[in-house]
């Protein structure tokens, strides 16, 4: 399962919006101004890996336990964000992390 979300004003992802999804592999978020995940808003995801891509967005805010009880290994890419916020232990199982042309 894939979910691409493209623009809008402010995107929030609250707790337990997604929560024991099975082969849910990329959220994409592009263009789209505040993007905020709150506390245990991903939680017990089962796939191969879970890619998440965050692109051309004002502001970016990761809670702490954004993701939380993860069997899924997670990739993120965040590029061209002027402001990005990660708080502790925001990623269960965080494999790999590309951050680039990130201005605060």
């Amino acid at each position: 399962m894939e979910i691409s979300i493209i623009g809008g004003e402010t995107l929030t992802v609250k707790p337990s919006a997604f929560d024991s999804m099975v082969g849910f592999n990329l959220l994409r978020v592009d263009g789209t101004k505040n993007f905020v995940i709150h506390r245990q808003a991903f939680t017990n995801l089962s796939a191969s890996t879970l890619l998440v891509q965050v692109q051309h967005c004002n502001r970016f805010i990761l809670e702490s336990n954004g993701f939380k009880n993860m069997q899924t290994p997670i990739i993120a890419e965040i590029s061209s964000c002027n402001q990005v916020t990660i708080k502790n232990s925001a990623f269960g199982r965080l494999q790999t992390g590309k951050f680039y042309n990130i201005q605060t």
